[in-house]
């Protein structure tokens, strides 16, 4: 599988205000959260209900001179809890979205057993790339959501295949809906996660391609805007994340922003 060709952030492509998401493919609204559920499939080869809950905070940080918005992701297998990460976004001056890093916990039931991390030069070597263009187009070229090396492994990149979708899913149909083949350099080729993104809305549903083991299929379940009990919980979580990430001192802490 070919290598994509990495992406180097750039602080004077974006403005004060990078941290506010409003392309309209991947619009993050602050208080947002957006409920995906579905199946996977485990190691042992038993098809279990997977859910997967993606918070927008009020939280924002600065990473390569970059204001980002911060992301509360949590994923749960069987009503359990597995995983759950900070992920680091931001929009420069084009429209385009930025995956900058992302803080990832491990959990075995209430154990936290592991996390890694990555950002702009941590790891020596990491790099941001592009979530989402502007105006995204098939024929577009296929482009790195990110890099980091081993042990972190993070080889993302994404292409735009169809467009013009109709998407049913429990939240909703969803009309002009594009469709981006996501696929990383540690993944055996011709596998693909397929991800679903209608206008004004984000990302409505994750299917895949190939003969994937995980064969992952979530759907957009509900999007509600949290009252401030919510937020509250979502902004503690997400610094206590911040929190503990260990060697993480190089970039500022997380903060409240006031718009």
């Amino acid at each position: 599988m070919a290598e994509v060709e990495l992406l180097e952030i750039d602080a004077n492509n974006f403005s004060d205000r990078s941290h506010v998401i409003d392309n309209r493919w991947t619009p993050l609204r602050p208080g947002e959260r957006m409920s995906y559920e579905g199946w996977t499939v485990d190691d042992a080869g038993e098809k279990v209900k997977h859910l997967y809950v993606a918070t927008v905070t009020d939280l924002t940080k600065m990473i390569a001179g970059v204001r980002v918005l911060v992301l509360l992701e949590e994923d749960f297998q069987d009503d359990t809890l597995i995983e759950q990460e900070i992920a680091f976004r931001a929009q420069d001056k084009d429209g385009n979205v930025w995956h900058v890093g992302e803080l990832t916990e491990a959990f075995d039931g209430d154990d936290l057993i592991g996390a890694k991390y990555w950002f702009p030069g941590a790891p020596e070597g990491a790099r941001a790339g592009i979530k989402l263009v502007a105006d995204p187009k098939v024929g577009d070229p296929e482009l790195s959501q990110g890099y980091a090396p081993p042990p972190v492994s993070w080889t993302d990149s994404g292409q735009v295949t169809e467009a013009g979708l109709v998407v049913s899913v429990p939240a909703g149909e969803f009309s002009d809906v594009i469709a981006i083949d996501e696929h990383d350099q540690e993944t055996e080729e011709g596998i693909f996660q397929t991800k679903y993104y209608a206008p004004d809305v984000g990302l409505v549903k994750i299917g895949f391609k190939g003969d994937d083991p995980n064969k992952e299929e979530l759907f957009l379940t509900e999007v509600i805007d949290l009252d401030e009990a919510g937020m509250e919980r979502a902004r503690e979580l997400a610094l206590e994340i911040d929190g503990r990430g260990y060697g993480y001192a190089a970039t500022t802490p997380a903060q409240q922003t006031e718009e």
